[in-house]
């Protein structure tokens, strides 16, 4: 049985959407071929999180953020769905913690902070989220008073240098 050319022209097109599809998922972070589990956090605000943030687990890297969404009912709040690749038996009271992945750029990672509760949580269920503060948080009210200091020491210097 002989093949049209048309035939095969179509079959290798429909082969190189479905390689171009599976590479940019690939390139996503998204392994089509593994399953996942998804759990949920709700956040008061996600600064710096992005969707295909990791998600670490001591710093080890065991899945992603697969979306960021507007809680239906409650504006102020915000549902990040989260996708495990790795079978993690997540124990009641684990935590996913918004901290800095990155100091430079200002991106943020999730890292689950694993509870010690009886029972485990199942695909699907919604976790506790907080946010870790960020250094520089911590930096800003030194930095005024740097500034004050900075100044006042400036405001000696005219004064010092007009008596001479």
């Amino acid at each position: 049985m002989k093949i049209s050319r048309e035939v095969k022209i179509g079959l290798v097109a429909i082969l190189a959407v479905c390689v171009a599809i599976w590479g940019i998922n690939y390139l996503k972070g998204l392994n089509v071929f593994k399953s996942s589990d998804h759990y949920y956090a709700v956040y008061g605000n996600v600064k710096g999180l992005t969707e295909n943030a990791q998600v670490t687990v001591n710093g080890y890297k065991v899945g992603n953020v697969n979306s960021i969404e507007f809680d239906d009912v409650h504006f102020d709040r915000i549902v990040v769905e989260i996708s495990l690749e790795r079978k993690i038996k997540l124990r009641r009271n684990t935590v996913f913690a918004i901290k800095s992945g990155s100091l430079i750029s200002g991106t943020k990672d999730i890292e689950i902070i694993p509870g010690d509760g009886e029972g485990f949580y199942a695909s699907g269920d919604t976790l506790q989220g907080i946010v870790k503060p960020d250094i520089t948080e911590s930096i800003d009210p030194l930095r005024e008073k740097i500034e004050s200091v900075v100044t006042s020491i400036d405001s000696v210097m005219v004064s010092f240098n007009a008596l001479i």
